[in-house]
């Protein structure tokens, strides 16, 4: 099961797919599906590739290189239609609001991430991607993970017993089976357990919710 924040290309942990080049022609734009009377283009679907390059997705969709190119088109399809379905219940939700200096911060860590300003420059260039198209995409991410907190972070409970049976069961044994004799006390790993078990449980509660609004959505996709 994906992460929610991988379902929804999240920024950490970010993934310049080095070598991965994508060919971009020039497109003969057509409605590729239709969400609750939303439309979602052919040049959607490339815009979602280009995004692809840069680390804003799910990476196996590019390293898988000889995926042919109508199941490549697909997944981009099924992406943009959670998006989209996504988007229509954040409109429902004001006071998400992205700041100019959350932007700025997590667009300073995909630079970072190439090593230099100009490998950032090349690399928008080479995709015909404009500096306020990632600024756009960042500020949308920022607003899903904040929607997500605040739709489904205050209905997880992690109690003390499931922490102390994931460090038994789950912690101490992997560092066992990576041959870790250094092993710290749950004190010292306690948080960082309870993160991994909320995120986990979000996870269901928002499969859940995604199954649910794919089912009761107005979805046409066209081949």
């Amino acid at each position: 099961m994906l992460s929610y924040r991988h379902r929804l290309s999240f920024l950490v942990p970010l993934m310049i797919m080095a070598g991965a080049q994508f060919e971009f022609t020039e497109i003969i734009d057509r409605v590729v599906a239709v969400v609750n009377h939303q439309i979602i283009t052919l040049s959607d679907l490339e815009q979602e590739r280009k995004f692809l390059e840069i680390g804003f997705s799910e990476p196996e969709i590019v390293r898988d290189r000889p995926k042919k190119e109508k199941q490549i088109q697909f997944e981009l399809t099924e992406k943009l239609i959670e998006q989209n379905l996504i988007r229509q219940q954040i409109q429902e939700f004001p006071g998400l609001d992205v700041s100019a200096e959350e932007i700025e911060s997590q667009i300073i860590s995909i630079r970072q991430r190439l090593g230099s300003t100009e490998k950032w420059e090349q690399l928008l260039k080479g995709l015909h991607i404009t500096l306020e198209d990632v600024k756009t995409r960042v500020k949308w991410q920022l607003q899903a993970m904040k929607f997500f907190d605040y739709r489904f972070r205050q209905f997880v409970v992690v109690d003390q017993r499931e922490i102390e049976e994931y460090y038994r069961d789950e912690f101490l044994a992997e560092l066992r089976r990576k041959g870790i004799k250094d092993r710290p006390p749950l004190p010292e790993v306690e948080e960082k357990i309870r993160e991994i078990l909320i995120e986990d449980k979000l996870n269901v509660l928002i499969e859940d919710w995604m199954k649910s609004l794919r089912d009761s959505a107005a979805i046409e996709i066209f081949n």
